[in-house]
């Protein structure tokens, strides 16, 4: 299900009884259509004199941009509730730090929830998801495992993991290429490097990427590349290259 403003505001109060005794303010609430989060807390913060934190006029944002099951939809309420109880008490504390998280596992331990600092995307989700996205991806040969697969959280994480496979001595020969393929939405996005496992249907999503090379500072594309033989037999075509991609 997604929310939306009378769902989200039901269950605040729901929720406001169980878990935290009526105690948290009532703040604003908004639906956005935000690709990069589920759930955010917004709120006016001023510096004291003593050198610590006081927060005012809060909002609680949710996205309607992801289907999600209606238990882990009510665990993001929950989550964002729990940041609202610590800054509303003028908590000092971490965005995700000691009190929240004593507050998290408290709520979960007596009434059985799932409420975590971060939300893991199951497998079926992960399958699902059609959002099209810009992966920057690493497919390497290794002599053990074969072909293997990683993907970048972004450009600059490209700069870092650029030779580590050969560096590291894992891997025998690597290529880095860009695709906006929602096909790669089921792999994870890292900043150190980490292989994944390929699938026969990988071939047929092959069909819309661009390699890469790095020349200094700058990424680019190598236009008319013939992977074929890295690939072990499977066939890369290529489009028109469109800079924005990159950018």
């Amino acid at each position: 299900m997604k929310p939306d403003l009378a769902y989200v505001k039901r269950k605040f109060v729901e929720f406001n009884r169980l878990y935290f005794h009526d105690s948290l303010p009532t703040p604003a609430f908004e639906i956005c259509r935000a690709r990069s989060f589920l759930g955010q807390i917004h709120c006016n913060s001023r510096k004291l004199a003593d050198g610590t934190w006081h927060y005012s006029d809060f909002i609680l944002r949710f996205s309607d941009r992801k289907e999600l099951p209606e238990k882990d939809l009510e665990d993001i309420i929950i989550h964002e509730m729990i940041h609202l109880y610590v800054m509303s008490n003028q908590l000092q504390d971490a965005p995700h730090g000691k009190i929240f998280k004593q507050k998290m596992h408290e709520i979960n331990s007596r009434f059985g929830r799932n409420v975590a600092v971060r939300r893991k995307v199951s497998k079926e989700e992960a399958e699902n998801d059609s959002q099209e996205r810009r992966h920057y991806v690493c497919i390497s040969r290794h002599r053990k495992h074969g072909i293997l697969l990683t993907v970048a959280t972004g450009p600059q994480t490209v700069f870092k993991l650029w030779d580590e496979p050969i560096k590291t001595r894992i891997a025998e020969d690597f290529r880095w290429f860009a695709t906006l393929d929602p096909y790669f939405n089921r792999y994870p996005r890292v900043r150190t490097l980490k292989f994944f496992s390929i699938d026969d249907r990988l071939p047929q999503h092959l069909t819309d990427v661009y390699e890469l090379i790095r020349d200094r500072t700058i990424i680019r594309p190598v236009p008319h590349s013939d992977l074929t033989d890295f690939i072990l037999g499977m066939r890369f075509l290529r489009n028109r290259w469109t800079p924005s991609m990159l950018t």
